[in-house]
């Protein structure tokens, strides 16, 4: 049945066979899946209290999919809000998953093509994932998803979702999928640092040419006068004052010189987001930090994070330049590595990137994936398939093999 008061402008049923028991050995009723669609910003904000229940059950959550930044990325960053789908998965009792389309463009071909993609806040997140309860939800979302659109695709015959990581239960359905309507793009990776063991067995596999860098430094830093490191957090008065040292920070160094131009500061759509985040998230489970390492009056190294359940995520790190001599990105990396560790509720330190300035602490690398799914009309389909494989599958790499032979 459709969910109460939902202006449903398209809803589907798609019948997925499972096989449940219950703990006495009894078959269990597989869901009734029903997928209710509602559009545009209105249609985002009249999910908020169902949006805000599935995150809040999610202990692994991380920022990008709180209702702020999804919310935040409508309002500054989605080109068309009007086109935004937000696909509603029940069971018929309650909301068990959310995922939410906006319109884009790809070039395929050297030619822009019209596209669905999960929203994804590129500049603050490499993943881009559905709101699930769970992994009986996650598994079934992927096929209601495909064939919804696939029914109403309005012009748009590319489906992308992700990145997302290669383990989520989000790909189990994909085989389902002919294996010619769809290509998996795996070129990204997340680095990560598992918190759950104290510091000292996080330092034992780091080389000792690594440690030892990091000692001269530390002494280099002990050298300077008024050395200080204050973290403050979204909850405390002093936030907003941390807040914008740190944005300045960032926009006084290599990111906000011309030619860069990655500073927060340098795109208002940024500054939106993270002010989202300081101003949204403010509980002792969900809330931001800003860490400043002070020296010789001055600010040379910050840091923002976003706490999120178990999960922290480093969002954006600045330094400045003329400290390079101590490294103080460096030394703010080990401080904020040694915390997490010693924080009882953080599990997981997200990088947010696969950046190789952090590869020296040897974090766990996880592989993303993005999946590009044929959603064009059946007369078209065949069409988009042959450009789908040779813009972006087999055909592609074999071509460029070609023209690689033909230089040498």
């Amino acid at each position: 049945m459709p969910l109460p008061g939902a202006p449903a402008v398209f809803l589907s049923h798609c019948g997925i066979v499972y096989t449940y028991f219950m703990k006495n050995g009894t078959p269990k009723p597989a869901p009734h899946w029903q997928l209710i669609e509602r559009r545009g910003k209105a249609g985002l904000q009249s999910l908020e209290a169902d949006w805000r229940h599935i995150y809040q059950s999610l202990p692994l959550r991380t920022n990008f999919l709180s209702y702020e930044a999804c919310l935040s990325h409508v309002e500054h960053s989605t080109k068309e809000p009007d086109l935004l789908r937000c696909l509603v998965l029940s069971d018929g009792e309650r909301v068990r998953g959310i995922c939410v389309l906006e319109a884009g463009t790809h070039s395929m071909l050297k030619k822009k093509q019209r596209i669905w993609k999960v929203l994804y806040h590129w500049k603050h997140a490499c993943e881009a994932n559905i709101l699930c309860a769970d992994d009986e939800a996650h598994s079934a979302m992927l096929p209601l998803v495909v064939a919804h659109v696939r029914q109403r695709p309005e012009g748009r015959w590319l489906l992308r979702l992700g990145p997302s990581p290669e383990a989520s239960p989000l790909w189990r359905q994909l085989p389902r999928l002919s294996s010619l309507s769809y290509y998996l793009d795996k070129n990204e990776v997340v680095s990560v640092f598992d918190c759950a063991r104290s510091f000292e067995e996080f330092q034992a596999p780091l080389s000792v040419k690594f440690l030892r860098n990091l000692r001269r430094k530390k002494r280099r830093l002990s050298e300077l006068e008024g050395v200080s490191l204050t973290t403050v957090t979204s909850l405390e008065e002093g936030f907003t004052e941390a807040y914008h040292a740190f944005l300045e920070l960032e926009a006084s160094g290599w990111k906000g010189e011309k030619g860069a131009q990655i500073a927060a500061l340098c795109d208002p759509r940024q500054v939106a987001y993270l002010d989202a985040l300081g101003t949204g998230l403010r509980s002792t489970s969900d809330h931001c930090t800003v860490t400043l390492l002070h020296a010789e009056g001055r600010c040379i190294a910050a840091g923002f994070i976003a706490h999120t359940g178990a999960v922290s995520c480093w969002l954006r790190t600045a330094y400045d330049e003329s400290y390079s001599r101590v490294s103080p990105g460096d030394l703010l990396a080990e401080v904020t590595i040694e915390r997490s560790c010693q924080d009882p509720t953080v599990a997981v330190l997200d990088m947010v990137s696969g950046a190789p300035w952090a590869l020296g602490w040897q974090p766990r690398r996880i592989q993303l994936q993005r999946c590009w799914i044929n959603v064009a009309p059946q007369p078209l389909r065949p069409i988009v398939s042959g450009l789908l494989q040779l813009r972006l599958g087999p055909v592609r790499r074999l071509a460029h093999r070609l023209r690689e032979r033909k230089k040498a």
